[in-house]
């Protein structure tokens, strides 16, 4: 059965149950002798034995449902015990007929139910609060900026005509150059569908050749489409840092254009091979270990030069293989800094808000608010697991049952044959020797506790064999994260004062992952 199917069958069958107990409990407020003839139930439902049958097998049946579900042994003994929880309350309320008493153990039942809903979807309803909360503080950030002009990006609307106003020239650095919007059209044959070559949330890229000096050049023009505040800011932040930044491992931005109507475009360089993405996950082209290594270690040299060699620190924030472009020769190059951010030298982190891809993010960061050069180490990990495995963030390893990309990877390493992990359609045309040294980089930079992650130098000199492999336990280990604010100072708080731990977090992530895109076992088997 789907995926769909079952989903629609397990909420039919808990709608169903729930409507009887709901019905119990109507019934119980509610003397028979309340209704009319016409809707008198049987006598024999006054008989609290029956009450109790019908309480005990629909909780029994939602129970089994959840238990049944739960991907981990640990989830299964806690779905069993509050089932016991809610079966013993259920006891108490169908044996008791004291109406006041019966108050308190309704409301005793209906808490223990919460109680459960928000353990089994603890994760989720973190990130809820968590999106809420920069959507609530995005005003007093905007109010701040304002007050900072010279610490801002340049960013602006008018609220009244719902229009962009001019990006401030002076924040952008030599190198980028403005174009006209008709430039720009013509450039693109008026941005036809012949010309495009992907589409996305952000937009869509058109193949454009641009005539100067009598000289045509290919580029890749974005046409931002998002809405406008949220366009403007990614597209004032692509424009600003990296007008600032040189390396031959990021992708060059040519020029950009605020055209009227808030028309936000960006010109880049053509990569004539598109992105990593692209040829990752097609067995019709798939890329051969050399050119996976060679990728990995222009990624790496590309965060280096962010983190430590640029003017000032950039944390990029969205590393993944679709950010990844490839040119003609398949030298990577990262790109999309729509969601980078400016860090000052003295802060090892700087409070953005949530941002990045599911799978791909720290979730002690993404549950913080806080990015980091840490969180890129991270993000810079599970590339290198996906480009060495093939395999997405989000592994099915059976029926519905996903797991972490991480952990998956980890199992394999404990079980002293993490080249078992290996994409499979590589055959065994790969260097050994660079295979595990990937690997086993990989896991380091996703190391549960960002205190014992390396430094993308350190990460980047392992691959380079110009130092020794790190050594990792054979079981991933689990850290407990804490409050937002100890983020701040790196430090781990006690089991007591934990929201969640990093190990018991990895199915519920794989799962969000896993609905953006999902790696099936059939695809690839190991």
């Amino acid at each position: 059965m789907s995926k769909v199917r079952r989903t629609i069958s397990h909420v039919a069958i808990v709608t169903i149950l729930l409507s009887v107990v709901i019905f119990d409990y109507v019934c119980r407020f509610y003397p028979i002798s309340y209704y009319p003839d016409s809707y008198s139930l049987p006598d024999y439902y006054r008989d609290g034995a029956i009450r109790l049958l019908i309480q005990l097998v629909a909780y029994a049946a939602i129970g089994c449902l959840y238990i049944c579900n739960s991907s981990t042994r640990k989830m299964k003994v806690v779905s069993a015990a509050f089932l016991v929880l809610v079966l013993a309350v259920s006891l108490l309320s169908s044996i008791n007929n004291d109406n006041d008493r019966f108050g308190y153990i309704f409301v005793a039942n209906i808490v223990t139910i919460s109680l459960y809903c928000i353990w089994k979807h603890y994760l989720a309803i973190l990130v809820t609060l968590a999106w809420l909360q920069r959507w609530l503080s995005e005003e007093e950030e905007a109010a701040a900026a304002a007050m900072a002009p010279s610490k801002r990006l340049a960013r602006g609307e008018d609220e009244e005509a719902g229009l962009l106003k001019p990006l401030d020239l002076d924040l952008v650095e030599s190198g980028p150059r403005q174009f006209s919007y008709s430039e720009l059209a013509a450039a693109t044959k008026n941005f036809s569908d012949d010309r495009r070559l992907g589409s996305g949330g952000f937009g869509s890229v058109y193949r454009g050749i641009l005539t100067t000096d009598g000289r045509n050049r290919c580029v890749a023009v974005k046409r931002v489409s998002k809405t406008a505040r949220q366009g403007w800011k990614e597209f004032v932040s692509e424009v600003v840092i990296i007008s600032r930044l040189r390396h031959r491992n990021l992708v060059q931005l040519i020029g950009w254009c605020q055209g009227s109507g808030n028309k936000l475009l960006l010109v880049y360089e053509l990569m004539p091979n598109g992105s990593l993405d692209d040829h990752l996950h097609r067995p019709d082209s798939v890329l051969m270990w050399p050119v996976r290594y060679g990728i990995a270690l222009g990624v790496g040299a590309a965060l280096l030069y962010l983190h430590d060699d640029a003017e000032q620190r950039v944390v990029h924030r969205d590393v993944k293989p679709s950010n990844v472009m490839l040119d003609a020769s398949f030298n990577a190059k990262l790109g999309d800094f729509g969601l980078a951010r400016l860090i000052d030298d003295g802060r090892r982190s700087h409070t953005t808000g949530v941002a990045g891809t599911f799978g791909y993010m720290d979730p002690e960061s993404m549950l913080a608010g806080k990015a980091s050069v840490e969180s890129d180490v991270y993000s810079f990990g599970v590339f290198l697991l996906e480009i060495t495995c093939g395999r997405r963030p989000a592994v099915l390893v059976r029926e519905e049952d996903y797991v972490h990309l991480v952990q998956w990877v980890w199992d394999s390493y404990g079980g002293g044959s993490i080249l078992d992990a290996a994409d499979p359609w590589l055959g065994n045309n790969f260097n050994s020797q660079e295979m595990a040294c990937a690997m086993l980089v990989g896991l380091w930079c996703a190391h549960p506790d960002r205190s014992l992650r390396p430094t993308i130098r350190q990460a980047v000199n392992v691959l380079r064999f110009e130092a020794p492999p790190p050594r990792l336990p054979a079981k991933m280990p689990v850290a407990t994260f804490g409050p937002p604010a100890a983020h701040a100072s790196g430090s781990t708080t006690s089991s007591a004062e934990a929201l969640m731990t990093w190990g018991s977090s990895l199915p519920t992530m794989a799962m969000a992952a896993s609905s953006l895109d999902i790696e099936h076992s059939s695809t690839k088997t190991s």
